[in-house]
């Protein structure tokens, strides 16, 4: 299981929480919670309405997009930043491969935050922009 100090230690590997205060970064981890998910479960489904960002503790899941294979997902990887941040809906389905333990972040908690946070709020978008580059350049591989 993962201690609530690891929480942040997790959460800074982050990309987009990277460059977030460590202040911010503690309020982030209170809001965080720990989910299971079992193999064969969808974790988020495509065109779905965010919920909740994840990072994977362990475990690992696939990721498709219109039916078509993007990637695999372990440990340290997270998912649903550009959903929770830009109230989007879920750009691809993530589903569980084998039993999946994620840290995950509500969208509701992290919209509050981000918008009582100064810190947050200005971490966000430099970061949100690299993710959407690394996934457009993933998609023209």
């Amino acid at each position: 299981m993962t201690a609530e100090s690891d929480v942040p230690v997790l959460l800074r590997s982050a990309p987009m929480l990277s460059a977030v205060p460590d202040a911010t970064l503690e309020k982030i981890a209170e809001i965080t919670s720990v989910k299971h998910h079992v193999a064969g479960k969808v974790i988020v489904r495509q065109g779905a309405r965010a919920q909740a960002f994840h990072m994977i503790i362990e475990g690992e899941a696939d990721v498709t997009a219109d039916g078509v294979h993007l990637t695999k997902l372990g440990p340290g990887d997270h998912f649903g930043e550009i959903a929770i941040v830009n109230e989007t809906k879920r750009n691809a389905t993530v589903t569980a491969v084998t039993p999946v333990r994620v840290l995950a972040i509500d969208t509701i908690s992290f919209r509050r935050l981000a918008r009582s946070d100064p810190g947050l709020a200005a971490a966000l978008p430099p970061a949100i922009a690299e993710r959407l580059a690394d996934r457009e350049h993933k998609l023209g591989e």
